[in-house]
């Protein structure tokens, strides 16, 4: 008898054992034996899914049925979940940690009093930290005030506890398993350790720091009156004025906001760019303005920036007005320009060190950065000394009279503060009257407006105290 292919003996052992009707050979008919075979296969198939069929229909359960027992499921697994965690919460360590030095166990058994009652929190820094699947609605089984508390969500020790929304604390959630952190009622917010205060050498150390920038700076000032080389008189349909320079450098603000630059590379740019326009041999126009910042702030990125952005961004962010090469060329003259000589302190460095020096609170050193920075934007900003600039808005943030110490770091006496404060609250004015989307110091308003800058944009116009 010829073999079979296999693919045939296949199909055949797949239904039922025995043989199809394609794997009889050629010519032959299959007998009543072959079909009685195949017959009785099927059929065992058939009562077998039968019987199957007929089971499931007797152990069916009814809809209601089923969604009663999903409801008693769902219940018994919450009390169980509930035991578990009001379970685990008894055998819960609390470690208090009061400032930097850790506490342990005894310590904070030894703050609880004789009567077993909690004692008073006395740290000035005191957390709770509850480890893994503590709950605060577990009870302390110290009597009918623990079990009121327990219904407040208020624990034994007194600190009190947001209430737990439904749904959280499940388990399979991997918050169920994360470290929470409880910081202790203090009477208000918890406040950061307090600075050091400045000794008196430190002081004078910061005094002649304060100096040296300022005998530096007036090297690599720009000449407040360079706009008079790029006028109407030599450039009479490409010419540029202060509200030129005054836009140019409210876009610069919006291009730091967008890289997320640093202050420095801001008040770097700026200085850059009116350095350039002050040493620059042939007049700019004014359709080459904003090729000049997007260089300048290019060179401050690449001073003051960890990673600076690529010259294509830069080209991108002028919605490709500019091409790579123009910046890259661009670039090149303003390094020959400047002679490379690129880095010039900034008005912001004076601030922070008079911060060092005294016991500067944050809203007043942020104020101070948001003036100087409206300042830059004014083309008259050039006319005074940096650091008298950075030291008049001191003392408008501070709203209070110049002290002595004040006068050693920055070397300022109050009549000379005068003028220049005068200039910079004529600024602040200015601004908070401003209203326009598109107005030059909308960015910075809204740079200054966020809680990390405290707000500080927020402030009415500011008042001399001269």
């Amino acid at each position: 008898m010829t073999q079979e292919p296999l693919r045939k003996r296949k199909r055949a052992n797949r239904y039922g054992g025995g043989q199809t009707k394609s794997s009889f050979p050629a010519g032959s008919v299959p007998t009543a034996e072959d079909s009685g075979r195949v017959t009785r296969s099927k059929t065992k198939q058939h009562l077998a899914s039968r019987a199957k069929m007929e089971v499931a229909a007797k152990t069916a359960i009814p809809a209601d049925d089923k969604k009663r027992r999903v409801k008693s499921y769902i219940s018994g697994t919450l009390e169980v979940l509930e035991g578990e965690v009001l379970a685990t919460f008894e055998k819960t360590k609390v470690v208090a940690v009061v400032g930097s030095a850790e506490a342990r166990d005894d310590s904070a058994a030894a703050s609880m009093d004789r009567n077993g009652g909690p004692a008073p929190w006395t740290a000035t820094t005191t957390e709770c930290i509850l480890r893994c699947d503590e709950s605060p609605l577990a009870p302390s089984g110290r009597g009918g005030a623990d079990k009121d508390n327990l219904q407040r969500g208020v624990p034994s020790c007194g600190a009190e506890i947001p209430e737990i929304q439904p749904g959280s604390h499940v388990r399979g959630d991997p918050q169920h398993r994360r470290t929470r952190r409880v910081v202790a009622p203090q009477g208000g917010a918890m406040q950061p350790k307090p600075r050091r205060p400045a000794t008196k050498e430190d002081a004078e150390d910061l005094g002649r720091s304060f100096r040296f920038l300022s005998d530096k700076d007036e090297e690599t000032r720009p000449d407040p009156r360079y706009l008079q080389r790029h006028d109407s008189k030599v450039l009479p349909q490409e010419y540029i004025n202060s509200n030129m320079r005054t836009i140019c450098c409210g876009w610069m603000v919006e291009l730091s906001l967008e890289f997320k630059f640093q202050q420095e590379t801001l008040m770097l740019g700026i200085r850059i760019f009116d350095r350039f326009l002050s040493l620059s041999l042939e007049p700019v126009s004014r359709r080459h303005l904003q090729l000049v910042a997007i260089a300048s702030m290019l060179l401050a990125s690449k001073m003051e920036e960890v990673s600076h952005p690529s010259v294509k961004d830069f080209s991108k962010m002028s919605a490709d007005t500019f091409s790579p090469v123009d910046v890259k060329r661009m670039e090149v003259s303003v390094l020959q320009t400047l002679q490379y000589r690129i880095h010039s302190p900034c008005v912001g460095s004076y601030v922070s060190i008079v911060k060092e020096a005294t016991d500067m609170d944050g809203r007043t050193y942020h104020l101070a950065m948001y003036l100087i920075e409206l300042c830059a934007l004014h083309y008259a900003f050039l006319s005074y000394h940096p650091s008298l600039v950075a030291s008049s808005a001191i003392h408008l943030s501070r709203m209070r009279p110049w002290t002595d110490e004040l006068e050693r770091v920055t070397g300022y006496h109050e009549k000379q503060l005068r003028e220049c404060s005068n200039f910079v609250a004529k600024v602040h004015h200015l601004a908070c009257e401003e209203n326009k989307p598109d107005a030059p110091v909308t960015p910075l308003k809204e740079k200054y407006r966020m809680h990390s800058k405290l707000c500080v944009s927020n402030e009415k116009p500011l008042k001399t105290q001269l």
